[in-house]
Formats: structure tokens, sequence, C-alpha cells
């Protein structure tokens, strides 16, 4: 039977097609149906009279809070209809996936957040008796890890990072079973207060700590996903999914997918279940006198004596009714229907080589299943018990006897010796990593021995990074000594050429339009001339003034570029006055930052860039798509000769040049990544102008 997902939003901002978009591939690569409600229409669907409709229901929104910026958060609802609806839901065993920001719903109704086992208090408010302050938020990159490894939601799911908002507020830690936790700095001085955030319309500086929100039922949790029950419900909550790059990690995918699979949110209905299924995938062995007995056969049937799951699935495929398997099965069938939900009941059929053992799997006093295990009778046949005991008692004394010996000698030498020689096998390659003191913590020859073989490592790395320093300053010499022979060879020619635009200028009988090329030609020659001064003289240009023409001059010049891979260039010039800075210099800083934005750009991309005056500040922005350097070429980018192009494509001088202005004019250049686009910032102060 394809199974259904219903997907409910609304009630806050979020990146909706993003998100829709992974609930789409998450369900296509299980042969999923899915639907799409938004608040406050789909309010109809969380009522008992729709139970069984949907396999799983998935709430990302926040239904029953009116927030606006500058304004206290307004909330509204629910009143006891609604609330009494979503809990005969529950009641009736519908499956629910609470996602991120859902744990804020319905904030007028404290049972909410016995749900869903946590509540957002977006104003300070009472649970479970208490006054407590608002919750708090934070941005930050963090690693998730499950916690319950074995737990069917963390199948396949290893360590992961993630950037995402990350929560401040209460959880009811006797409500939940963890399996996932994050590894951010939990400290409430870091966390935003949302009251007065959202009350002022902007944040004013409170934090968490500051509202005391560190005690009582609030602190720094880390559990970043649990699962808990209410009513006869499965529900699992991830209190990830923010924004595109979480609905973009294939873990969240994962998690998501794991969550709403049938395994957990039709037939499981509580913790003690998904031990069932653990139970499955790792038989366990039941001990007598005799030594260990192996199940031969396990199956958990549902209440409707189905097959939920079983170690042969070829013999007992899932959804099978139990007394199809055999007649054993019938009598076995028979039996399960009159157990009661306390007791182990132990089976030995007429003319079966198997016994059967039957566990009611039950919670609250409410039978979800039963656990059947098949055990061969061959393992009970006394001749056989006889040798496992001898056998046991055999082994256990030699471990007693070696393990201690072991663990001793590999703790105290051979380990600490293995990695000493792993460690000094790598040098001539690259430099190792230090020996933790840690691992050998006596002070004896070996001892000695670590301690000088980590101080060899200092005394190497500091070597190394010595010669880079040196190498680099060599290199920056070169270049310098190239420049200055290079000076004299362009600047002749230019000003010939410069002269010859003045003559046509006085003397020649120049139409408007060759006038304003023959400007724009004068104008990038004096440029190119006053920029290889700039960077040979260590003194200040004598330029004119920038003004918004200068920047209308660059924009043509870098026009063609741009349109031959059919780049768009979007630009914001706010200057609506001169600026005292030489505009030779602030012309080339921009070209050179424009084409490079046109070389990394993919085709049908666009170039943004932005102009404006800011606290006494000249603030030039360019971003562009396409090819994105690493961290590490970063790092690098500001370097002589140094180019992320595919095949070192260009010089890579023109960064370094850049770079070399906006130090002469006593400003700074920062490059860095946001949201898929490369960006680079110059600020310029107006008053180092000459």
């Amino acid at each position: 039977m394809t199974r259904r997902v219903l997907v409910i939003t609304g009630g806050h901002r979020v990146a909706l097609d993003d998100f829709l978009g992974a609930v789409a591939a998450v369900c296509a690569e299980r042969g999923w149906v899915w639907a799409h409600a938004t608040q406050p229409t789909a309010q109809g669907w969380l009522s008992a009279e729709h139970a069984g409709q949907w396999d799983a229901i998935l709430l990302h929104d926040i239904p029953g809070l009116h927030l606006r910026r500058g304004t206290e958060p307004v909330i509204e609802g629910p009143d006891a209809s609604t609330a009494q609806d979503v809990v005969d839901l529950l009641d009736a065993g519908q499956g629910l996936v609470v996602l991120h920001h859902a744990i804020s719903a319905w904030p007028g109704w404290e049972g909410w957040a016995e749900v869903v086992g946590a509540r957002f208090l977006y104003r300070p408010g009472r649970l479970r008796g208490e006054d407590l302050p608002s919750s708090g938020y934070r941005i930050g990159r963090f690693t998730v890890s499950p916690t319950d490894p074995g737990h069917p939601i963390c199948a396949g799911v290893e360590p992961f990072e993630i950037d995402d908002e990350l929560y401040f507020i209460p959880v009811l830690a006797d409500r939940i079973h963890p399996i996932l936790e994050q590894d951010a700095d939990m400290d409430g001085a870091l966390f935003q207060d949302t009251w007065d955030e959202v009350t002022n319309g902007v944040s004013t500086g409170v934090t968490c700590a500051d509202r005391d929100a560190d005690g009582g039922l609030h602190g720094g949790s880390r559990w970043q996903g649990w699962t808990t029950t209410a009513g006869r419900s499965p529900v699992a909550t991830l209190l990830m999914g923010d924004g595109p790059s979480t609905f973009a990690l294939p873990a969240f995918r994962l998690l998501l997918g794991n969550a709403l699979a049938p395994s957990l949110l039709r037939d499981m209905l509580h913790d003690d279940t998904w031990h069932a299924f653990e139970t499955v995938s790792a038989p366990p062995r039941k001990t007598n006198d005799a030594g260990p007995v192996k199940a031969e056969l396990l199956i958990v049937v549902d209440t409707e004596l189905n097959v939920f799951v079983s170690s042969h699935p070829k013999f007992a495929p899932v959804r099978v009714p139990l007394r199809s398997l055999g007649s054993e099965f019938v009598a076995v069938a028979e039996r399960i229907a009159e157990m009661d939900q306390a007791n182990t009941h132990t089976i030995d059929l007429p003319g079966s080589d198997r016994l059967y053992v039957l566990t009611p799997i039950a919670n609250d006093r409410v039978r979800f299943g039963t656990l059947i295990l098949a055990v061969d009778k061959d393992f009970f046949l006394p001749r056989f018990y006889a040798i496992a005991w001898r056998g046991l008692l055999a082994g256990l004394l030699v471990l007693a006897l070696l393990l201690p010996i072991s663990w001793y000698w590999g703790r105290r030498l051979a380990l600490p010796l293995a990695q000493l020689a792993e460690r000094m096998g790598e040098i001539g390659k690259r430099l190792p990593a230090n020996i933790d003191p840690a691992l050998y913590r006596y002070g004896d020859e070996l001892g000695r021995l670590f301690s000088v073989y980590n101080q060899m490592l200092v005394e190497l790395r500091t070597k190394e990074e010595m010669e880079k320093q040196i190498v680099q300053s060599e290199r920056l010499a070169a270049l310098g000594q190239l420049a200055a022979g290079m000076a004299h060879e362009i600047n002749n020619p230019l000003g010939g050429m410069l002269t010859a635009i003045d003559t046509l200028k006085c003397h020649g009988e120049l139409d408007p339009q060759t006038k304003k090329t023959i400007d724009l030609i004068e104008r990038g020659l004096t440029q190119i001339k006053e920029t290889v001064g700039a960077l040979l003289v260590e003194a200040r240009l004598k330029s004119r003034n920038l003004c918004a023409h200068d920047i209308d001059d660059v924009l043509t010049l870098v026009m063609p570029q741009a349109h031959k891979k059919t780049l768009g260039i979007e630009a914001h010039n706010r200057l609506n006055e001169e600026v005292h800075l030489p505009a030779t210099l602030v012309r080339q800083i921009l070209i050179n930052l424009l084409l490079n934005a046109v070389e990394a750009s993919a085709p049908n991309g666009t170039i943004r860039c932005a102009i404006e005056r800011v606290d006494g500040r000249l603030r030039l922005r360019v971003a562009n798509g396409g090819r994105i350097p690493t961290a590490e070429q970063i790092a690098h980018l500001f370097e002589p000769f140094f180019s992320v192009g595919e095949g070192g494509a260009g010089l890579g001088l023109g960064l370094w040049v850049t770079y070399q202005i906006v130090q002469q004019l006593g400003g700074r250049i920062v490059a860095t990544t946001e949201e898929e686009e490369m960006h680079f910032i110059v600020e310029i102060p107006l008053e180092a102008a000459p």
C-alpha cells in the first residue's frame, strides 16, 4: 500500500519552495504520495474524523500566533474545541512529525508542550505551573550527532555539520527519548531574547541570560531531536529546518524520511516498540543454566495479528496474516488472542520442533503488538547443556586472565609506541599531529621520548612558517623589481598617447560622439598611468575627486566583457556628489573587481554592485555567482599570481593590484561567501584622501 503524507505549513515565514522541494524528493525516493495544506484551512485535517486518512502528518507551522514587528505577540486561541480535536486525533493513533518552529504552535494551549516535549515561548508564559521568561534563538554552525544510533530514525545517519537556527527553550526531559544532539555553545548570553526583538521591532541587545532564562525548565538543552508519545500517537520532533541550506542536506532528508517511515509512525507507538525493531535487527539471546539459546525465528505482529517485521522476511513477509504462515502459527495466533498484556507465555505444540515464547508489547495498559520468538528444542538437550556450561567456564577463565594483561601492556607500552612509529613515518611527507600527553602519563624514558617528539614538531612548524614568510617576501620583492622596470616602459608610450589626444582635442574638429569617446579614452589612459604610479611610489596621487560619472565610465568599460558571457550587471550608484578621493584609483578598484566577477560568473548570471557613502567612508560591494572559491582559496586571493580559474587562467594580478591600492588609500577589502555568492567589500575612509 502506498504511504500517504500530509504536510502542513503557515503561520510563520519559511523558504516554502525549498522545503516542499525537500519533501517531494524524500517522497519520490521512497515511492510515497503527499499533499500540502496551509493554515488556517489546514486546521480542518487535525481532528479525529480524519484519523487514518494519512499515514503521517508533518507540521512546519505556528497556528494561533500573530506576529507583527514592533508590537507584542498576540496569542489567538486555540479554543477548547480546537484543542479537543487535536487531542482526539492523537488518541486515535495518528503519527505526527513536528519540525523546527512548529513547537511554537498554539501558544495559548499549555498542552501542546506535553504533546511535542518542548515549547518555544514568544512571550513570557507558564508551563507546568511555573512562570517562564521568553525563549531565545541564534544562528550558528554546529554538528548534529545521533545519541541513539540504533533508533530507526537514526538509521544510516552519521554526524553532520549544519547551518541552522538554534533554540534556547524549555525541554520536558521526562517526556522525551533523545535521539539527536548538537555541540554548539548554549550559554544564554549568546541567545537573542525573542520577546525583546519582536516587541521592539529590532533587537535592543537583551539576551536569554538577561531574562534569567537559565533557571527552571529553561536552559541550554543540547537535544536536537527526540521521540515521545501523545495519546496513542507516536510523535517525532526535529529542531532543525530553518532554511534552504538545511533542506538541501542529504542527512536532513534522510532523517525526515526515516521519521515519516511506516515503521515509525503507523505501527510503532512507543519507544518499547522501537526496541522490538532493534531486536529484529540484532536478535537477543535468552540465557538459562545450559548456556545461550538463540532464537531461530523472531516475528513482531500488530494488534490485528499481521506481521509487522520478522528476522526472516522471505518466510514471514510484512503485513501478511500470522495465521497464513502454517498450522503452528494458527495455534500461536489463538494463544495470543487469549493472552493478557502483562505476562510472557511459552507454547510447546505437539509434534513441533520449536518452542514459542510470546511477549506482549505494551505501555500504559495499551497493547501495541506481540513479540514471538521461536526456539529450536534441540538446544534444550541435557548433553548440550553440559558442553555449553563447561565451554563457558573455560572461556571466562581465559578472558579473566588475558584481558587485564593485554589491556595493561597495550595501554602502558604497545599503543603509545605504535602511534609514535606511525607519526615518525609521516615526517618528510607532512608534519604529523602531536601525541596526546594523556596517552602516556608516566615520566620514564618513554614519556620523555614523547615530550621530545612534541617539542621537535613545534620547532619544525616554526621553521616551516618562517620559510613560507621568507618565500613570500622574496616573491613580493621580485615582483616590485619587475614592476619598477615595467613602469618606465608603460609610462613613456602612455605620455605620448595622452599628448596626441590633447592635440587632437585642441586642433581637431570632433563631432559630439567622437569627443565623448575621446574623453573616455583619455580618462582610461590617465587611469592606467596614475595606477602604475600609485603602485610604484609610496605616496598619494594628486588626482581629481571621484564623482558619479566615473562609476558610469567603469560600467561602460566593463559592459562588453559582461555581454560576451550573457551576464547582466545590476548597479546601484548612490553617489550624488563628489567625494574627496582620487577618482583614478577608485575607478581602478571597481574595474578590477567587476572584471574578476565577470571571469568567475557562469553564463546567464547576474553581477551586482553598489557604491555608497556610509559613516564617513566610501563603500564598494561587488557580488557574483558561478565559481565560488573555497575557504582556503579565499585566504590567498590577494596574493600576486594567485588564480582560482580553471587551469590557473588569468595572470592573478588584478586582486593583488586592488589590494595594494586599497592599502595606499588607508582602507580595507574583505572577501566572503554569502548564499552561494562571492562578495567583495571595500571601505575607504574619506578623511584619508589627499
